[in-house]
């Protein structure tokens, strides 16, 4: 099944790594720079002389063009992400591509076979990769490009969906907001269709910055508004999803990214790399608005049953996570169970897929069947996969409507600006996070709630998530548990918790408790991160009874070293053992 467009996605070379000799129009010898989806499409293109994509619900779209986007070889002096040493990278990743950019195109017209040149249409640049989109209208211009020198891949410029079909409460947002946690200091960049600025929820004001959305860009129409509210078609999506982040993080600050053109339900890879690529260059904000740390993306294309490393909206998303932007994606609305779309597949970006937020009856969609909902089940459209981060409910959620009021919205699309509010929440609390893609994952996954019909998988608890960073409180059992005989000082013994603790940077089943006073969270190694010093901000305890965390103890003399699990939480004593050099 056609699943995507295409756009020329490039590592540009250098300009002394192009020939002047025109390249011949035959097939390349290196097809295998040749992503096969382009293949399929320009087949397609040149049976039909167009190219014709099938929404999901039934809709055409029809293309007079091949869209793709050229990625080429890396030269050794080409600066990247991880290389570069400076502050802010932005600048200077951005002056570099652009040169590279300029010696491209200058010399790819000379390079080009004149028999067809004329096939081949340079459109955009995308700023921050080594990329540049095309269009072509031949297979001989497809190969000739394909032949360019330095090319590494030609990518299909991929086209995307929506992911459409209450869990604030259930999720615990209201009480982490009623704590001081709803997402201020965080910018949650939305990529969608038009928003509806003058929605009381999306500002009430065309005139950016408003109260709630900071500032935006139309990626698919430079110099064009991203608001729109005369046709529900062109903006219903993107004020639904953008509300609902919102009201998760109501503190949060909103911008409002343009990927899907009016009137067409696709939105092309390249557009959504350009719209991450102005997050990027925005990371900071704009109109006085908070630092963009999540961007959301309710839309996917696809069926992918393995992680993503490669490609334009992938390396779009690990721009963003270098430089601390958090990618979210709805997982797809398919109900596979062994495969997701992308963006939500990219190793880069974090997966949502939905639960149902409430006991609800039967369910019946063209997509899947449930005879009996249950709260905290995986909705039976929701595509998952062994590699999905989480999950956040998602099904007839009040959201705001594209022209005033509200109305009900659900699906993975619903899931994504949901899962993006809780983040902005919890990055609220526990700004160790902000950019800490691997740690959110394991925070979420081993704090929340286990999903039914997913069983390994759980959706978002942030009150659970929140709580545990949130410092340790005074734990008072009756029973000290198994003595460790930990006679020597120098000793440590490797214990099993009985569940599974989350951290900053990952998560453990199992402890080393130290003879001395000290437990650690990784567990074969002194040189390991330790967590020695655990006390809270809320810790209210008798400071005796936490002494021994700090101080260098002595069980060899008195005293001794217990453990016992309660299969929630764990208890450590260290029982009248005595400091070292104590009288």
């Amino acid at each position: 099944m056609l699943a995507r467009s295409i756009c020329l996605f490039g590592t540009l070379a250098l300009a002394s790594i192009l020939g002047s000799a025109p390249l011949s129009a035959q097939r390349p010898q290196n097809a295998d720079r040749l992503d096969p989806q382009v293949v399929e499409v320009m087949d397609q293109f040149v049976r039909e002389g167009r190219y014709d994509y099938v929404l999901k619900d039934g809709r055409t779209s029809t293309f007079l063009t091949v869209r793709v986007v050229v990625e080429l070889e890396r030269a050794p002096n080409d600066p990247t992400w991880e290389t570069i040493r400076v502050g802010d990278k932005v600048p200077v990743m951005a002056q570099a591509i652009a040169q590279r950019q300029d010696a491209f195109l200058a010399k790819a017209r000379q390079a080009l076979d004149p028999a067809v040149r004329a096939d081949v249409k340079f459109t955009r640049r995308l700023t921050l990769q080594y990329s540049i989109c095309a269009e072509l209208t031949s297979r001989a211009a497809l190969d000739a490009v394909a032949s360019l020198p330095g090319v590494a891949m030609v990518w299909n410029d991929n086209l995307n969906e929506f992911n459409t079909v209450e869990g604030r409460a259930l999720t615990g947002s209201d009480s982490a907001a009623s704590s001081g946690f709803d997402g201020a200091g965080v910018g949650i960049a939305v990529l969608d269709t038009h928003f509806d600025l003058l929605h009381p929820e999306l500002g009430g004001s065309t005139s950016l910055p408003n109260s709630v959305v900071k500032g935006g860009w139309n990626a698919t129409s430079p110099g064009s508004s991203i608001h729109d509210r005369n046709n529900a078609f062109d903006c219903e999506h993107g004020t639904a999803a953008a509300s609902i982040a919102r009201r998760y993080a109501t503190g949060a600050d909103l911008y409002g990214l343009v990927v899907f053109p009016f009137g067409v339900g696709t939105a092309s890879d390249s557009d959504i790399a350009a719209a991450i690529n102005w997050c990027v260059t925005n990371k900071n904000g704009v109109g006085g608005g908070a630092p963009i740390r999540i961007i959301s993306m309710s839309l996917g294309g696809g069926q992918h049953m393995s992680p993503i490393s490669s490609g334009t909206l992938h390396n779009a998303c690990n721009t963003a996570l270098t430089n601390d932007i958090l990618c979210f994606a709805s997982a797809g609305n398919d109900g596979w169970t062994n495969a997701i779309g992308s963006p939500a597949a990219s190793t880069a970006c974090m997966s949502v897929g939905s639960t149902w937020d409430s006991n609800a009856g039967s369910y019946v969609s063209g997509t899947c069947t449930d005879p009996n909902r249950l709260v905290d089940e995986r909705a039976c459209y929701s595509d998952t996969a062994s590699f999905l981060s989480f999950y956040a409910p998602a099904e007839n959620v009040v959201a705001a409507q594209c022209g005033g009021g509200t109305l009900f919205f659900g699906g993975t699309s619903a899931a994504c600006p949901a899962a993006a509010g809780l983040a902005a929440q919890l990055l609220h609390a526990r700004p160790q996070y902000i950019g800490d893609k691997t740690g959110l994952v394991a925070l979420f996954q081993a704090t929340g709630v286990q999903v039914i019909g997913d069983s390994s998988k759980r959706r978002i608890n942030l009150t659970a998530a929140i709580g545990v960073l949130g410092g340790i409180e005074a734990c008072f059992e009756n029973e000290v548990g198994s003595n460790l005989n930990l006679g020597d000082d120098e000793l440590a013994v490797n214990v099993a918790l009985g569940f599974t603790f989350p951290y900053p940077g990952g998560s453990t089943t199992a402890i080393d408790i130290c003879s001395n006073g000290f437990f650690y969270l990784q567990t074969g190694s002194s040189t390991d991160e330790r967590w020695d010093n655990i006390r809270g901000s809320n810790f209210t305890s008798d400071p005796a009874s936490i002494a021994p965390i700090w101080k260098d103890l002595d069980p060899s003399s008195s005293g001794g070293v217990y453990f016992n699990s309660f299969g929630d939480h764990a208890v450590i004593t260290w029982l009248e053992v005595q400091p070292f050099n104590s009288p």
